[in-house]
């Protein structure tokens, strides 16, 4: 089992007159060259969507890669932007992002917070100042945060809802507040994350199924003492902010908005091809955005049993309060599945 070959089992039925035209619209749009970023992501999601390369092309990867000579990750990337410029259209005063590097920059958050960052980006851009990626995310970051922390204290212990703050400008002022509160909600939290991954017949399996650890993004050294990576990012370090190469292993920190950003940032560098593949372990939320954009994607096993951590406070280990999911992020689905069928229900959405 591949990720190509399951796909050329579904009934390959021919394109409809209706069809046929979508396809030939679809690729002029894409002929003419990554004119427009949104123009190409646009027909490229239409084409993925309908399934109109079914005919010559087992896969929508296939298609680009045959077709187009276009990447897997370019096409996902543009696709993922372009519905972003979608979200966006209805505000900015008509001025939507330039080039596919500004919407990137907003693709890992969802479109209430995309449409926030974007209304401050467009408000508070000196004139003459050519926008930037960097201060689209900039600002996606301190916004990220507002609607995480319910609001931003404006120095007195007056709370400002994100509403007020969508006409102000993001200052420094503003910039040193927000990472005072954000350190004074981390001091709160404390090790509520650190529930370490024990070592198990789940850990051998997926050493198996990546044949190495080059890199555990989210650790620390005792707990590399178990996983035995390459390398490994501690707290301190912050992951988020780092390259993922190689081979990787994921024990997401379990908290939001942790987990949502250490899960899109394990799809960014799988996309971009810094990882070569990658089993991430999460809590099961299926109701959550970050979990179902995994799942739209890749294979997920779901563990018939609870899976064991541990903790450096306390001796022992123990299961989490809820059900646990394995994603599997590469080319070797067949070796995934060999490895994982054992412990539970493993699943593959439709493309």
């Amino acid at each position: 089992m591949t990720g190509e070959a399951d796909l050329t089992l579904k009934p390959l039925l021919p394109l409809s007159g209706a069809e046929r035209s979508s396809l030939v619209r679809c690729e002029q749009a894409i002929g003419r060259g990554i004119k427009t970023f949104f123009e190409v992501g646009s027909a490229l999601a239409e084409i993925r969507d309908s399934r109109l390369y079914r005919c010559e092309f087992p896969t929508f990867e296939s298609y680009c890669r045959e077709r187009w000579d276009m990447g897997r990750a370019h096409a996902y990337r543009l696709i993922e932007s372009a519905g972003v410029v979608e979200t966006l259209s209805p505000i900015g005063d008509g001025i939507l992002p330039a080039n596919e590097a500004q919407a990137r920059e907003l693709i890992p958050y969802e479109p209430e917070i995309q449409k926030a960052v974007w209304q401050i980006v467009t408000n508070t851009l000196p004139e003459g100042v050519k926008l930037t990626a960097g201060h689209v995310r900039s600002v996606a970051i301190q916004v990220s945060e507002i609607v995480n922390a319910g609001g931003m204290d404006n120095g007195d212990g007056i709370i400002t809802p994100l509403g007020q703050l969508l006409k102000a400008h993001i200052i420094e002022e503003v910039s040193e507040r927000f990472r005072r509160q954000t350190v004074h909600i981390q001091d709160k939290l404390g090790d509520s994350d650190e529930w370490l991954t024990a070592q198990s017949e789940y850990l051998d399996a997926a050493r198996e199924v990546l044949g190495r650890i080059d890199l555990d993004p989210a650790s620390c050294a005792a707990a590399n003492k178990i996983i035995q990576a390459k390398q490994f990012f501690t707290k301190q370090d912050d992951g988020l902010t780092k390259e993922w190469l190689g081979r990787v292993w994921l024990n997401s920190p379990f908290s939001y908005p942790l987990v949502e950003k250490f899960t899109f940032r394990a799809i960014e560098q799988y996309d971009k091809g810094n990882t070569e593949a990658a089993i991430i372990l999460t809590n099961n939320c299926t109701d959550a955005e970050w979990f179902q954009t995994l799942m739209r994607r890749f294979l997920v096993c779901f563990p018939s049993s609870r899976v064991p951590f541990w903790r450096i406070d306390r001796e022992g280990t123990g299961g989490a309060r809820q059900g646990q999911a394995f994603f599997y992020l590469g080319e070797q689905e067949g070796l995934f599945v060999e490895g994982f069928w054992r412990f539970g229900t493993i699943v593959k959405a439709f493309p």
